[in-house]
């Protein structure tokens, strides 16, 4: 249920969704995540330290050198992430819907990198163009540090960094409208639904085996049919841990495949399966 923050919450519960699935597969996107996490600060105090007179404008070039090249590792590698979940995302919300709704994820940096293509200058704003091109980090860094001189007299004044991953958005459409603003209740979970499966699929293409499932509670929030789709979709590739208090929810047929095990006071006893 918390997943529904993917759907309902603040741009950093998306933001944090999208560092949790690749810092656990990506050593060089967790390596420049902690890097540009520990430099924002950093620059943030120059940036106050300048407007208050007590340093100079050209030891930005160090810290921007350093943002941008981590920043454009982080851009890109979001950027990949969400083209790969997409297409996997789009099959499963088809399944869902009876081909009704098509789900698209939306990325929207904050830094907007652009790439020729036939000499027209494309960017990431433009929906559906991330199934078709994949930005470098090379091709992006230069961007960045375009935008940080461009925003260096207001950054000073605010004594922030105006943009850059950090300010990053990822918006989820349902048949091209926002499910974030449109969408109902019932939608929402169906896509939070497919995107976690998506993820799961994509792990497993990444590092060549599943990653844990755990569904806390899940089954109870959902209706009839998207819990018997859920039931039916895990049938045993992934090891999968499922709570719930209610263990007549489940059909007979997956708590027969399943291990049942009773949690009382702390004591865990197998009782089927």
């Amino acid at each position: 249920p918390q997943d529904l923050s993917l759907i309902e919450g603040s741009p950093s519960d998306r933001r944090r969704f999208m560092n949790t699935t690749l810092t656990q597969v990506d050593v060089d996107y967790l390596m420049a995540l902690d890097e540009y996490e520990k430099l924002l600060p950093q620059r943030n105090a120059l940036l106050k330290r300048i407007a208050e007179k007590r340093a100079n404008k050209v030891e930005l070039e160090f810290w921007d050198e350093q943002l941008a090249t981590n920043g454009a590792i982080l851009i890109a590698g979001r950027q990949r992430l969400l083209r790969e979940l997409e297409v996997k995302a789009q099959d499963t919300h088809h399944a869902l819907t009876g081909g009704r709704e098509t789900l698209s994820l939306k990325y929207q940096p904050s830094i907007m990198p652009t790439a020729n293509n036939d000499s027209k200058q494309l960017s990431f704003d433009v929906l559906g163009l991330d199934l078709n091109r994949q930005l470098t980090p090379e091709q992006i860094k230069p961007q960045i540090l375009q935008v940080l001189e461009a925003e260096q007299r207001e950054s000073i004044a605010r004594g922030v960094t105006l943009s850059g991953p950090h300010r990053d958005e990822l918006r989820m459409y349902i048949n091209n409208r926002d499910s974030g603003l449109f969408g109902s209740r019932g939608q929402a979970r169906t896509a939070v639904m497919a995107l976690k499966f998506a993820e799961l699929e994509w792990m497993r293409d990444r590092i060549g085996e599943y990653p844990l499932f755990l569904l806390d509670e899940v089954v109870a929030e959902l209706d009839s049919k998207r819990r018997a789709f859920l039931l039916e979709n895990l049938k045993g590739q992934a090891q999968t841990l499922v709570t719930t208090t209610e263990l007549d929810i489940f059909t007979q047929e997956f708590t027969d495949r399943a291990l049942v095990l009773n949690v009382i006071e702390g004591q865990i006893d197998a009782v089927g399966g």
